[in-house]
């Protein structure tokens, strides 16, 4: 019993110590990551891809389940002939912003079996201020081509 007593006297006297080897450390470990750089036309790119498959991705929910109510969105009149996965997206049009505010782009998505549709896409730029510092916003607008 006065072991048991001795071994918890013990923890307790060496756990309330204030010696620096068995306290715990307070470093902060600090991990930088290597910035990474993305040119604006593949930025707008993936943004594009992510609307045409969130787009895509609604209009599946849509079919399979018809009480599936969404807010009504610029893309509700979009047809697009497959609802397949992308497997690539090409901008026919360079990304050129002449008034600063938006460009129209026409879009030929590849689903996989080497299927394409193709839409206009509208990119819609505005400037914010933000905790004092400008930050620009974009907005994709999915449009049906029309020939």
């Amino acid at each position: 019993m006065n072991k048991v007593l001795l071994f918890i006297c013990m923890c307790v006297v060496l756990g309330c110590s204030n010696r620096k080897e068995f306290a715990p450390s307070n470093d902060s470990i600090t991990i930088e990551k290597a910035p990474t750089t993305i040119s604006l036309e593949n930025a707008y790119k993936i943004l594009i891809e992510e609307k045409i498959q969130d787009h895509i991705d609604t209009q599946k929910l849509q079919l399979q389940y018809p009480n599936f109510k969404q807010l009504i969105d610029t893309t509700t009149s979009l047809k697009l002939n497959y609802q397949e996965t992308i497997q690539d997206i090409t901008l026919l049009d360079a990304i050129i912003f002449e008034n600063e505010n938006s460009t129209d782009i026409q879009t030929v998505i590849t689903y996989d079996g080497n299927k394409q549709d193709t839409i206009i896409v509208t990119i819609k730029r505005t400037k914010v201020l933000l905790d004092g510092e400008e930050i620009t916003t974009s907005k994709i607008v999915l449009k049906e081509y029309k020939e």
